[in-house]
């Protein structure tokens, strides 16, 4: 059917605008789908926390089982942090987010203190952006950002 063929054509180059002032968009990611089921993808979670996490689940189970008293596991527990090795040891995806020299800017929405409790770059909240989908451009579920849509009601009205 010739119809058909023009439109397969059709589709083949049509180019999405980027995705950038999209309310789910961060640093070439799509937030879409963890917004609307929150931890569903356990792939998408950063490594290095889920480690450390497990390590402090079994470390209470033991603190539990002894009957030790808060003052013993934290103590305990500071020590173990130590040896927990280096944020690379457990992903291969990390990028240290903060050197004395040379300190990258942080991707748009990443803040500040997330970075810091693990060390890396790609860390938004318990996420590890690189696992994200990527973001293929302005989609059907497009939504402007916050201080995007003001703007642009504010300049409407002038």
């Amino acid at each position: 059917m010739p119809g058909c063929r023009l439109n397969s054509i059709m589709t083949r180059r049509l180019l999405h605008f980027p995705g950038q002032g999209c309310r789910y968009y961060v640093h070439g990611r799509c937030l879409l789908e963890e917004r609307r089921n929150p931890g569903l993808e356990l792939a998408w979670r950063c490594r290095v926390l889920q480690s450390w996490g497990d390590a402090y689940d079994r470390f209470l189970d033991q603190v539990e089982a002894f009957s030790l008293s808060d003052e013993t596991a934290m103590r305990i527990w500071k020590r173990r942090m130590q040896h927990l090795g280096h944020p690379r040891q457990w992903c291969d995806e990390f990028v240290p987010a903060f050197d004395a020299d040379n300190a990258p800017e942080l991707p748009s929405g990443v803040a500040a203190d997330e970075v810091a409790s693990v060390g890396c770059l790609h860390i938004l909240e318990d996420l590890c952006l690189k696992e994200l989908p990527a973001c293929a451009g302005v989609c059907a579920y497009f939504e402007p950002r916050r201080e995007h849509a003001a703007a642009e009601d504010g300049h409407r009205h002038e």
